[in-house]
């Protein structure tokens, strides 16, 4: 086999793929999925295939989407600390609260699976600590944890105990906003959604 032949077989066809062209196909999806819209199985699956084109075929491909990634992230945290903190009295903090850590917990167990290809090069990369393999997942909780948890974390604690006082006291509360607030305490503190 002549030379030309050869390296015209081990040329990549992919050598010319722009991050910005490849993530403007995930970003859409990315957002649907922030805000619980529907995607479609087509969607979601092309999602997969294009973040591993960017991690194996562009330049700093998983540290490109994890920073643009991490925007969306820092945007929709932002948004549910404004919507919780918006709540003045305790039920309705605590239900607003639990209701975005829900949606947030159910997200972070969904989202990083098309980004495991960051997790995946990653892990091939020495230089790297074994805790960056669950990278997405981490961002995630960090983020929720420095943006919303972190700023109302012993207001919820003071509201769950009003709540349990009231209880003993035989007044009629939901008890599962206090079972809400308490799992979202283990989840959001130990880092496991």
């Amino acid at each position: 086999m002549s030379d030309d032949i050869l390296g015209s077989l081990l040329t990549p066809k992919n050598n010319n793929i722009s991050f910005e062209t490849e993530w403007a196909k995930t970003l859409p999806v990315v957002r649907n999925l922030l805000h619980k819209e529907n995607v479609s199985k087509k969607d979601w699956q092309d999602m997969f295939t294009t973040n591993n084109r960017i991690a194996a075929w562009v330049a700093d491909g998983c540290d490109r989407l994890l920073s643009e990634l991490g925007f969306e992230l820092l945007d929709h945290v932002t948004d549910a600390a404004k919507n919780i903190h918006a709540h003045n009295d305790d039920d309705s903090l605590l239900r607003a609260y639990i209701q975005e850590w829900e949606n947030y917990s159910q997200l972070c167990r969904y989202l990083p699976l098309p980004f495991n290809f960051i997790e995946k090069y990653l892990a091939k990369t020495p230089s790297r600590p074994r805790a960056e393999t669950q990278k997405v997942r981490n961002v995630m909780l960090e983020y929720w944890n420095g943006y919303v948890f972190a700023d109302i974390s012993q207001r919820l604690l003071n509201a769950a105990m009003g709540m349990v006082e009231r209880e003993r006291n035989r007044e009629l509360v939901n008890s599962q906003l206090v079972v809400g607030v308490r799992e979202s305490f283990g989840k959001a503190g130990i880092g496991n959604c």
